[in-house]
């Protein structure tokens, strides 16, 4: 082992590869301490640890990437740490057995993807993980180290062998190849991460905690005597319960004197069933009376020892104390009482769930109360994500560096954690955090993102030709819905009619009914009846009849063959074998006929972003992919011209799916990510 390189290391065209690190998950402050490498035959383990090493390991890696096919699980991770650790470029090929699995199983959530779980379940081999974060030390790795970092490497071939044969039964080789062109861009946003200014963040982080503040006060005003009942109850029990320890101390201590008592009998003569030489330890022989209550010190001394120990798996209630403060917002308990005292059993108090109760509140003060309460979750969970939490994840480099996942749900869509970048406001006031994204200095944002892509794929794939018709005419589809919901002239439709009908347009591709059409609007703060939406819903159907049947038969292919697919051939599984309820059956229906829109809407994001990495030529970075809004971070002297290949690369992914209905890109130059700082161009 060590630095010696095998021949058939040297020379063999597809190896399996990983890393193990000090422990640490974060490009920025982790390094690698070994390599792993096996060619499903032979492995080989080398200590990466230290300047000859590191130097060493990086001119190595360098060669086999550009010679040698590279067979990983989760390879994202792994090529993050050696790009940032080693410096060196992407393989030219390279096999994730992550990825193709989640592929294979996308939308079955009882099969984990993690490599232990895969090899498991095709190799039957059982990995022990205990030593996974042993690689932090000094010294010399043991033989059981270096042991445990090979026996990953060994198996990936096998995995990959099975998964290539599946791959092509299920059809799935051109989505597959679009992941692993989508990995290093996706390594690379982790890795590049976002410039935050900090001195814009603040004043946004107190401009919320104020209204956050202010919605608590009224809050506290409306609902605080709501739980004085409760207040007053919670005393009352723990008077009750203190009483009830009291009768029970003095009922056992009354039973004590008695047993004093028996044991030791009115003669002086203690009972055969006692230890006499406890007895006289403890002095509770000693029968000379006690002038204040008139009982033998010998009994008071054994009662007060006998209900110590009763009284240590018998503790004392607390003195009750009426509660006076103000309720707790952040209690589910007091929210509970609060709201039970007005007439509402909240089953939780999730934003989802205070909007599906606020739809149906009629009372106006309590429909107020109620608005106030889901705008303060709102402001909380705000808080929480993009408050003093995101100031603490920045880092050293001034970048906040989400840990973005490109396959992040079963359509295929992407996601972030850490922080979950997909939650940051995109309208209201709170749209202003988005100013606090910047582009380094010296360089601009190129911002750009599809408009309607979902209702447009809609139009394509189901063949609705009114929808397809307001598309060619370039007609705001939500506008129009708006205007034959109300019937009213498009010219005259509101704010906040486009808005529901908006809410119509997108919901009902995800399966909305009229019961979840009034929670999301009451969200909004927009009210409409249960005859309303009802109606609302079944015009969207009668108008968009094609697409309202399409939306049917994808659902019922789900049941019948167990997956529905995108365009491009992406699959969601669905187990049908096991349905046992009616719930089960719609939930699949449901997923199954949004599947072929939202996973469309990644596949040909997806496609724009390898698009837009190719021929930028290095002139810009992809750093920011919000559903399918892509953010590049470009040179100020490129912008503009950058603009360009964005807006006409998303296009053209577009254009693979969308034939019979136009694409719209909506791209602009800006000194945030915000749209209120875009640019105007300095040449018409």
């Amino acid at each position: 082992m060590g630095f010696v390189i095998p021949d058939w290391l040297r020379t063999c065209t597809s190896v399996a590869f990983d890393i193990e690190t000090d422990a640490s998950t974060d490009f920025q402050t982790g390094e690698i301490t070994a390599l792993s490498f096996s060619d499903g035959v032979h492995s080989h383990f080398i200590d990466a640890r230290g300047f000859p090493a590191v130097a060493y390991c990086a001119e190595f890696l360098s060669r086999l990437f550009e010679r040698a096919e590279i067979v990983g699980h989760n390879l994202s991770f792994d090529l993050g740490f050696v790009r940032h650790n080693f410096g060196c470029d992407y393989p030219a090929r390279f096999w994730d057995t992550q990825v193709a699995e989640q592929l294979l199983t996308a939308g079955l959530n009882d099969l984990e993807v993690g490599l232990d779980d895969v090899a498991l379940r095709r190799t039957g081999v059982e990995l022990d993980k205990s030593l996974q974060l042993s690689f932090d030390c000094d010294g010399p790795f043991s033989p059981e180290q270096e042991e445990y970092s090979v026996s990953d490497v060994k198996l990936l071939h096998q995995i990959k062998q099975q998964q290539e044969e599946e791959i092509e039964a299920h059809g799935l080789g051109e989505i597959l190849q679009l992941e692993f062109e989508c990995l290093p861009i996706f390594t690379n946003m982790v890795l590049a991460g976002v410039e935050v200014n900090v001195d814009e963040l603040l004043p946004q982080i107190e401009r919320v905690t104020k209204e956050r503040d202010t919605l608590a006060a009224q809050l506290e005003t409306t609902l605080t005597p709501a739980i004085r009942w409760k207040q007053i109850a919670d005393f009352d029990k723990e008077r009750e319960e203190l009483a009830a320890w009291e009768v029970a101390f003095d009922a056992w201590a009354k039973e004590k004197e008695a047993h004093w008592t028996d044991f030791y009998g009115n003669d002086g003569e203690l009972s055969s069933f006692e230890d006499p030489e406890e007895w006289e330890t403890n002095k509770w022989t000693d029968r000379t009376i006690n002038k204040k209550d008139g009982k033998p010190e010998g009994m008071r001394r054994f009662v007060k020892k006998q209900m110590q120990e009763w009284r240590k798996e018998h503790h004392r209630p607390l003195k009750p104390k009426l509660d006076t403060s103000l309720i707790n917002l952040n209690s589910p308990q007091q929210l509970t009482a609060a709201f039970l005292n007005l007439g509402i059993n909240f089953p939780n108090f999730r934003a989802t769930t205070i909007a599906t109760v606020l739809s149906d509140i009629q009372d106006e003060t309590l429909h107020e109360t109620l608005t106030l309460l889901l705008s303060y979750k709102k402001a909380e969970k705000l808080l929480s994500s993009f408050g003093q939490p995101l100031v603490k994840k920045i880092g050293l480099d001034g970048r906040l560096h989400g840990n973005f996942r490109q396959i992040g749900t079963a359509t295929g869509r992407p996601s972030c954690s850490n922080p979950n970048m997909l939650q940051m406001p995109k309208r209201g006031v709170n749209k202003k955090f988005r100013k606090v994204f910047v582009p380094g200095t010296g360089k601009l944002f190129v911002r750009a993102d599809y408009s309607q892509m979902e209702l447009r794929l809609m139009a394509q794939l189901s063949g609705d030709t009114v929808m397809q018709q307001a598309f060619k005419d370039d007609v705001d589809l939500h506008t129009y819905t708006a205007s034959l919901m109300f019937k009213v002239p498009m010219e005259k439709v509101t704010d906040d009619q486009r808005a529901t009908a908006k809410t119509i347009n997108f919901g009902i591709l995800y399966g909305m009914g009229p019961n979840k059409l009034r929670a999301t609007l009451a969200s909004d703060g927009i009210r409409m009846s249960k005859e309303e939406a009802y109606a609302a819903v079944q015009l969207w159907k009668s108008t968009y009849k094609k697409a309202a049947a399409t939306i049917l038969m994808w659902g019922d292919r789900a049941i019948r063959q167990g997956y529905t697919a995108t365009a491009w051939g992406r699959k969601r599984f669905f187990d049908t074998q096991n349905i046992t309820e009616r719930d089960q059956e719609f939930a699949i229906k449901r997923e199954g006929a949004n599947h072929p829109i939202q996973g469309g809407n990644a596949d040909i994001t997806k496609m724009a972003m390898v698009l837009i990495e190719r021929y930028l030529r290095g002139h810009g970075t992809i750093v920011l992919n919000i559903y399918d809004e892509i953010v590049v971070e470009v040179e100020e002297p490129f912008a503009w011209w950058a603009r360009d290949v964005v807006e006409q690369c998303m296009n053209l992914a577009a254009s693979d799916v969308l034939v019979d209905v136009p694409s719209r890109v909506e791209a602009q130059v800006t000194r945030s990510w915000s749209e209120s700082d875009a640019l105007e161009n300095p040449v018409p």
